[in-house]
């Protein structure tokens, strides 16, 4: 559901009273916010992410709280800090990206990026991970400039593509849902991964865990969706043909039988509209 015009003059009005607040009592509430990340109480750590998050959206990207991503950073990086406060950590990352209206400089991008991808490392607990993946898809609506850098585009879809192989089912899902964040921001920049990323889709959707098929099967969902509106641009004269990358077009033979069966895959709640599974997908 996209916020109304309502919610967001709600938000605005409450950003400028947070503005008008006393500089010396804001910045103990932020630092007190701070604190709470670091709780040994998930229920407060987790709380505490979204409510650094909230107040960060507003504040980065005017450059108003110059402690907070260093100490999340930190946090996510330094082995001496407990595996629960990265996880808030990392969620406060996710939080936020998906919070922001508007972007932020290039460099903390880049930070924000190589701390996430900190971690969805294999070797991290799977909670941290799940965090990180969570943090990945909710960032990459701010990651235009890294993914027209090869390299850096490159290290991004490395560490999506390894959680998708990760022995949790959650994160892989999550990690299949950057694939479709992916297709959707970045089509043009696809063509290099479409053979690994089809290999991966196809093999989630033939055998894993359902969940993890419905997401994979989003992807190529992304795509057609994506290949429609650039077919009815081009006819329109809007852009040019080689913007096409017909990767639909290329995967449909083999693909399409397996969509096929995919749809006989009926859950036991059909008949529920809310619910959403491989064959509705």
């Amino acid at each position: 559901m996209r916020p109304s015009v309502q919610d967001e003059s709600i938000k605005q009005f409450k950003a400028q009273k947070w503005a008008a607040c006393d500089p010396a009592t804001k910045e103990q509430v932020k630092q007190g916010f701070l604190l709470a990340l670091a709780s040994a109480d998930p229920t407060v750590s987790h709380t505490a992410a979204q409510v650094v998050a909230a107040y960060g959206a507003v504040e980065l990207p005017s450059n108003l709280w110059p402690a907070l991503l260093p100490t999340v950073f930190h946090n996510i990086s330094s082995p001496e800090i407990s595996d629960q406060t990265k996880v808030s950590s990392l969620e406060t990352l996710g939080y936020m990206c998906d919070a922001m209206k508007v972007k932020i400089d290039p460099q903390s991008v880049n930070q924000i990026l190589g701390s996430i991808i900190e971690g969805m490392r294999a070797d991290r607990r799977d909670d941290i991970r799940l965090a990180a993946v969570v943090a990945m898809n909710n960032s990459l609506g701010f990651t235009d400039t890294n993914f027209d850098n090869e390299t850096e585009r490159n290290h991004i879809m490395t560490a999506i593509c390894e959680a998708t192989q990760a022995p949790n089912a959650r994160i892989r899902a999550r990690a299949y849902e950057c694939c479709a964040t992916v297709a959707e921001f970045y089509y043009e920049k696809l063509q290099p991964y479409v053979s690994t990323l089809y290999n991966l889709t196809v093999n989630a959707i033939q055998s894993d865990d359902p969940q993890v098929g419905t997401q994979a099967l989003e992807f190529w969902t992304t795509v057609a969706e994506t290949e429609i509106d650039i077919r009815d641009d081009i006819a329109d004269g809007g852009i040019s043909p080689e913007s096409f990358l017909r990767i639909t077009q290329q995967a449909a033979p083999t693909l399409m039988p397996l969509v096929l069966h995919s749809m006989t895959k009926q859950a036991d709640d059909e008949d529920d509209e809310d619910s959403w599974d491989i064959s509705k997908a």
